[in-house]
């Protein structure tokens, strides 16, 4: 899929309003198309959201963790992805924030080491 195909189901996803489940799992969108979907989570709400094997980082990470409706996200599924101190940082500091919905946040199969996930100031 890539980012050009997230541009062109852009104006798709800013029309819906919502969006219960949004799986793009495996479709090679690295931060270019993080910051593609975070564009539409400002306009957009999506309940859950999987971004596994993206190639996504801390760039499109926070961005979409910082977007207008990231709030309204449940259940986020970021296997595959190269995780390390910055992106667990940014996680951290949404999840201190009193208006997440946020239950469920999958970080298997990541870059991220047994130290830096004990190691991370959750609240």
């Amino acid at each position: 899929l890539g980012p050009r195909g997230i541009a062109a189901l852009l104006p798709f996803l800013k029309s819906r309003g919502e969006v219960y489940n949004l799986d793009l799992s495996n479709s090679t969108l690295g931060d270019e198309g993080a910051l593609l979907i975070a564009e539409a989570l400002d306009t957009g709400r999506v309940r859950i959201l999987s971004l596994s094997s993206n190639g996504v980082t801390v760039k499109g990470l926070s961005r979409i963790l910082a977007s207008q409706h990231a709030r309204h996200l449940e259940r986020v599924g970021l296997q595959g992805n190269c995780l390390g101190r910055a992106e667990i940082d940014a996680i951290a500091q949404f999840l201190r924030r009193d208006d997440t919905s946020l239950e469920f946040l999958c970080f298997g199969d990541t870059d991220m080491d047994v130290q830096n996930r004990f190691d991370a100031d959750w609240v």
